[in-house]
């Protein structure tokens, strides 16, 4: 009796390794964003329908349904570029969808445009969800929707901070790496 046991015990372990392991999945796509400018100083001031491009990597470990590790994505704008830093965690249904979640923390907002080099934008906080279709072979189309705030001086009034959100859609096609 013990032989068995042991036996399906050991059968168990290496069927549910061959469902782990380490993974890479480059993406690159495109998307819209919005950005609102936020003080007491300021009429709040919003800007939409902006175009981006991304591209980006995720790294990390999946088991069986779930997976997470590390993003990195870099995204062009028309007023400049902005590098996100984040942890991400996933869960691949078995029905050609999964979902995922990323916390943002780490983000950087450089301008292009030499009027606003003055403002240094310090990040605050930021998160993003995503649905992706499975159903393709070798590729991921993945809908995902993030929230970026920074905070930076308000110029008017050194003793009041001014917040800056920028809201993003994207596109995505991803080729995960196993």
């Amino acid at each position: 009796m013990k032989l068995k046991l042991a036996i399906a015990a050991i059968a168990a372990t290496l069927s549910m390794s061959s469902f782990a392991g380490f993974m890479i999945e480059p993406y690159a796509g495109f998307g819209t964003y919005a950005t609102t400018l936020d003080a007491a100083a300021f009429e709040d001031a919003e800007a939409s329908g902006e175009t981006y491009t991304s591209v980006g990597a995720r790294a990390g470990y999946s088991l069986l349904l779930f997976s997470g590790g590390l993003d990195l994505e870099m995204m062009a704008t028309g007023d400049g570029n902005i590098n996100n830093t984040a942890f991400w965690v996933g869960v691949d249904l078995p029905v050609l969808l999964r979902f995922y979640g990323k916390y943002i923390f780490s983000s950087s907002f450089d301008y292009d445009n030499d009027d606003a080099s003055s403002v240094d934008l310090e990040f605050d906080s930021g998160y993003a969800v995503g649905v992706g279709f499975t159903g393709l072979p070798f590729v991921v189309i993945n809908l995902e929707v993030s929230a970026l705030n920074y905070t930076f001086e308000n110029p008017l009034n050194t003793s009041q901070d001014v917040d800056f959100g920028v809201a993003a859609t994207a596109l995505t096609v991803s080729l995960p790496l196993p």
